[in-house]
Parts: C-alpha cells; sequence; structure tokens
C-alpha cells in the first residue's frame, strides 16, 4: 500500500480528470472551427428532419382530432355548433384575460417596437 493519503490521491484523480476535460473541449473546438460548413450541414439536416417529424404530428393529430369532433356519419348541426362554440369561447377569453387585444397584432407590434421602444 503507498503511503499517499486518500486526499491527495482525490485531488490527483480529479486534477487529471479536469485536464482530460479541457483536451477533449479544445480537440472539439479545433474540430467545429476546421469543418464548421460541415457542421452546419449535419445541425442543418438534424433541424429540418425534427421539424419534419414536428409537423406529421402535427397534421396526423389535426386530422384525427377533426375527425372526432365531426364524425363521417354525424349531425349537420355539429358542423355548425362547433366552430361557433369554440368561437365563442375563444371570444370569452379574450375578453377575460386580453381585454386589450385588437387586431391581427402586426401593426401593433410594429408600433411597439418602432414608438415604445420595443416594449409591447
Amino acid at each position: 500500500m503507498s503511503d499517499i493519503p486518500v486526499t491527495q490521491l482525490g485531488e490527483a484523480r480529479e486534477t487529471v480528470r479536469k485536464n482530460w476535460w479541457d483536451a477533449s473541449l479544445q480537440q472539439w473546438n479545433g474540430f467545429l472551427r476546421e469543418r464548421e460548413d460541415q457542421v452546419f450541414l449535419v445541425l442543418t439536416l438534424l433541424i429540418g428532419a425534427i421539424v419534419g417529424m414536428v409537423v406529421v404530428a402535427f397534421i396526423l393529430l389535426t386530422e384525427r382530432f377533426g375527425a372526432r369532433l365531426y364524425p363521417a356519419g354525424g349531425a349537420a348541426w355539429r358542423r355548425l355548433l362547433v366552430p361557433v362554440a369554440g368561437s365563442a369561447f375563444m371570444g370569452y377569453l379574450l375578453y377575460r384575460f386580453f381585454p386589450d387585444a385588437r387586431g391581427s397584432g402586426v401593426p401593433q407590434t410594429k408600433a411597439a417596437l418602432y414608438a415604445r421602444g420595443g416594449r409591447i
């Protein structure tokens, strides 16, 4: 057995681990700097694939939700009542929680950016 105290062994291991981590980070930084275009290409493909999957999931979700709201042999009154009830509910929520909401929001956002220094 060695005469080195346990605390010194722990500190030595931590130093080696820190040095290894720093060297690994430096290698990755060098790799990323040398191949920046390739890294951006891979990131672009990855982000595009994720966004594509989210879009497909959204389309499937809305189709299934629509099929439940408006079943194939469903009553005709549902096609009128569901949108009217949804609009009335959204109108109530806007009136109750966002009383100052007006219009599409595009002109208001532009006015806030230019006239009020970005404060909406």
